[in-house]
């Protein structure tokens, strides 16, 4: 949740990927992850379409996702 509210809704979706991406992992997605991100995206706020915090329920989804990651989790 944390990283969530630092990266923040205001942004543009695309915009809030590449800066988790920068934050979590300390590099820019490759296109394929951008693009798979993005869909996570839109399908978490779908799910969270009830909620008034659907946009940044999605975001800190997305976001475990990245915190769960071997390359978050292990140096190479």
């Amino acid at each position: 949740m944390a990283l969530a509210k630092r990266i923040g809704t205001t942004i543009e979706r695309p915009d809030q990927v590449k800066r988790a991406w920068q934050l979590a992992l300390g590099r820019s997605p490759r296109q394929s992850e951008l693009d798979a991100a993005l869909a996570h995206l839109e399908s978490q706020s779908k799910k969270f379409a009830g909620r008034a915090s659907a946009a940044f329920d999605a975001l800190a989804s997305l976001c475990h996702v990245l915190l769960n990651t071997n390359e978050f989790l292990y140096v190479d």
